[in-house]
Parts: structure tokens; C-alpha cells; sequence
């Protein structure tokens, strides 16, 4: 079950409470989804992790009735205190380590960046590779035709190179796909990374 779909179905379940504790119920769960998407889960183990939504509806009821009962014996309403999001906000205690251990880490995380620039480097050499396989290959069936004329055995030889080389194109763009994804995903955790290192969660 995607997040989209989970919290359709607990706004649904949820339709007898008004709009107030629906929405903060939602956005609760929604935000439990999140930071589990950002340790590193999948949408659907996020949403999995979470249990069954119709235990999660029992204890929402029950949370909201014991609030309006406690309300109606004091008379007053009570300070809301049964579903409350995490809000992130950056450690002053790990910033100030981490702007202190500066002249250590620092030349790593230039080594570091310098490979992820290599890389980025190798794929965009292996774009060019493709492209001129690609090219070749297309020249080559072009100017085929020409060389029948003077050669038989010549023109075939090169229909069977150009070929070869549209060939290789295939293998090419799956491996670039899957060197760009890793990239990609190499980014998202190092991003992932330097929150968790600097960003705490308070209730």
C-alpha cells in the first residue's frame, strides 16, 4: 500500500471524528511514513511498518473519546496532547562538533566528492562511446551501398561492423542507466546522511 492509498483509506475510517482530528491524525502518520522513507525504507515497508490501519483507527477513536469525555467532566477543553507530529530542527550540539572536527573530515569529503565527480565523469565518457557507436553504426549502412558497388566482400564486411556497433548500443544505454541511477541514489543518501547528522527529531 502506497502512503497516498494508506492515508485515503484512514481519512475514510476516520469519518466520524471532525475535520480537525482527521487532518492531525493524517498528517501524523503521514509524517511516520516519511521519516521512515528517510532511513532508508521503501513507501510500501514504510506503510507496512506502521501495522494494521484498523488497530490504528480502534486507537485513534479511543484516544479522541477519552479527550472529549475528560472534556466534558471538566468543562473545559484540555490541551491536546494525543497526536502531534515530529518537527525536525538542527542539533546546535552537532553543528558546533561538526564545525570543530572541520580540518578532519574536511579532506575526506573532498576525496569523496572527487570520486563522485569521477564518476559522473566515466558516465558522461561512456555516453560519448554509445553516441559513437550509434554513429558509426548509421554511417556505416550509409556508405555500404557505395562500397558494393566497388566490392562485394567489402560492403558486407562493413554492414557486419556497423551492425556490430548498433549492437553494442543496446548494452551500453542499460549499463549508463544503471550507473546514472546509482549515482542518483549515491546522492539522495549522502543527503539522508548529513540530516541525520545534523537535524534531531522533537515531539
Amino acid at each position: 500500500m502506497t502512503k497516498n492509498e494508506f492515508t485515503a483509506r484512514l481519512r475514510k475510517f476516520l469519518g466520524g471524528l471532525s475535520q480537525e482530528d482527521i487532518e492531525r491524525s493524517t498528517a501524523f502518520y503521514s509524517e511516520m511514513i516519511d521519516d521512515s522513507i528517510e532511513d532508508g525504507m521503501s513507501e510500501e515497508e514504510a506503510v507496512e511498518a506502521l501495522g494494521n490501519i484498523e488497530d490504528i483507527v480502534i486507537s485513534i477513536k479511543s484516544e479522541n473519546t477519552d479527550k472529549a469525555k475528560k472534556d466534558a467532566e471538566t468543562g473545559y477543553k484540555t490541551k491536546d496532547t494525543a497526536v502531534k507530529g515530529k518537527k525536525g530542527r538542527i542539533s546546535k550540539n552537532r553543528l558546533i562538533a561538526v564545525i570543530a572536527t572541520f580540518p578532519l573530515w574536511i579532506g575526506i569529503v573532498a576525496g569523496l566528492f572527487g570520486v563522485y565527480i569521477g564518476l559522473w565523469g566515466v558516465f558522461v565518457g561512456l555516453c560519448g562511446a554509445a553516441i559513437g557507436f550509434a554513429v558509426g553504426a548509421v554511417g556505416g549502412l550509409i556508405v555500404s551501398p557505395v562500397l558494393f558497388a566497388a566490392s562485394v566482400y567489402t560492403g558486407l564486411m562493413l554492414v557486419g561492423c556497423s551492425l556490430m556497433l548498433g549492437g553494442l548500443v543496446v548494452p551500453f544505454v542499460f549499463v549508463l542507466k544503471i550507473i546514472a541511477k546509482g549515482l542518483v541514489e549515491i546522492f539522495k543518501l549522502s543527503v539522508r546522511g548529513i540530516k541525520t547528522i545534523l537535524i534531531t527529531k522533537e515531539a
